[in-house]
């Protein structure tokens, strides 16, 4: 961790920075019309909670299991407790329409996971790299149109990082009892959130279990107990919400054997091991390319502690028949900023003088936030893509007909 104090110019870069993210996942430049049939769906459950109360969450499971069972195609169930109560109670103090709402959850959730990012990276490596992966992060394609869109993969992605983060911070800092609950609590929220928690899970037990070998920190007993106690708390307040075991089970059952047939899935959830990468590459090819550099060219903990989360989940994530899409990867974004930002910062360090460095790495930054740019407006406001699936994206960058 660096112990690298911030100064006043430092500061008013990274304060701009956010902020021009902050408009930019505020204000959407996007052609919504209309509202998709996922963000329809969200829309019903808010307004089903927000006049039954949330008392009454296991007769929303319920209604939802006997709908499901009647319904030839699959839709989202509403265990999605967390992402649902949040956007429920938006609805309740606010003015905004339970869409609306919903969106509102995405687009502060994207905000939160920026200001996370600033954060994290310059504890990580200081003012240079946080200033770095700030930019990066600002300009993410799939960032901005996520927190524009009324769905869940956004508040997913913010969740996963503060579990990661937490998770990092406890690594190095065994004695703090604050990071380890705040991990044990972000596992509990991650699984009242969606079901690709098992994804995130399971990197973060392959994570704990190669430490040995790996050296990423200090696994003691009480970061063990987190680990298996956070999920555990999070599976009794779900299985609280659906009324019993039974339901629980029962939710789940059904979502997943409709989703086997459902035509949509199978026409764009399926594909080779290295269909995500392929979709990353479409959508942000310079982050991904400086990102393997970074692999191979870091030997610190951070970066072997993210190259080994994002090579463990993908492996699981790119194995899924139907299951796949562009927007479970909003969880590895900081993660893939941050190891692109290490080739970026040894190009400049490897200048002599500092003016030299910093103009050089001004340059590099300002090239890859206008190639970004460029790529959001063709895929998402020329071109306007509702679900990165792999055809759509390729006719937006005119690579097909």
């Amino acid at each position: 961790m660096t112990t690298e104090k911030p100064s006043l110019i430092w500061m008013l870069i990274l304060a701009l920075l956010v902020s021009v993210g902050i408009y930019l996942r505020i204000h959407s430049f996007e052609k919504q019309e209309g509202v998709g049939f996922d963000e329809n769906i969200y829309r019903q459950y808010v307004e089903q909670i927000g006049s039954q109360g949330w008392t009454h969450y296991p007769d929303i499971i319920e209604m939802y299991i006997a709908d499901q069972k009647r319904a030839p195609i699959a839709f989202l169930p509403p265990t999605r407790v967390s992402f649902l109560l949040a956007a429920t109670a938006w609805h309740a103090i606010g003015r905004a329409s339970s869409v609306e709402s919903v969106r509102a959850i995405s687009t502060a959730s994207s905000i939160l996971l920026l200001f996370g990012s600033a954060v994290f990276a310059w504890r990580l490596g200081g003012r240079r790299l946080a200033l770095v992966v700030v930019t990066l992060m600002t300009f993410a394609p799939l960032q901005l149109y996520m927190a524009h869109r009324a769905l869940i993969d956004g508040f997913f992605a913010t969740v996963t990082f503060f579990v990661i983060w937490s998770l990092w911070e406890t690594l190095q800092n065994i004695r703090s009892k604050a990071w380890l609950t705040g991990y044990g609590c972000f596992l509990a929220i991650l699984v009242l959130t969606k079901e690709n928690a098992a994804f995130v899970y399971l990197a973060i037990l392959a994570i704990l279990a190669s430490n040995h070998w790996l050296k990423l920190g200090t696994v003691t007993k009480p970061l063990l107990v987190a680990t298996f106690l956070g999920p555990l708390l999070g599976a009794g307040l779900l299985t609280l919400a659906a009324g019993g075991v039974e339901s629980l089970f029962t939710a789940y059952l059904l979502n997943v054997r409709m989703s086997y047939v459902l035509p949509y899935a199978i026409a764009t959830g399926d594909g080779p091991w290295f269909r995500y990468l392929s979709d990353l590459v479409l959508t942000m090819p310079i982050i991904i390319l400086l990102a393997i550099g970074g692999m191979f060219k870091a030997r610190n903990k951070a970066s072997c502690f993210f190259t080994g989360f994002i090579f463990i989940s993908y492996l699981i994530m790119g194995n899924l028949r139907y299951g796949m899409n562009l927007r479970y990867a909003l969880i590895w974004d900081f993660p893939l900023c941050y190891l692109a930002a290490i080739p970026l910062l040894a190009i400049a360090s490897s200048l002599k003088k500092l003016r030299a460095q910093r103009a050089a790495l001004s340059v590099m930054l300002l090239v890859i936030v206008y190639l970004q740019m460029a790529n959001y407006e063709n895929i998402f406001i020329k071109n306007p893509v509702y679900d990165p699936v792999p055809m759509p994206l390729m006719q937006a960058l005119k690579m097909i007909k």
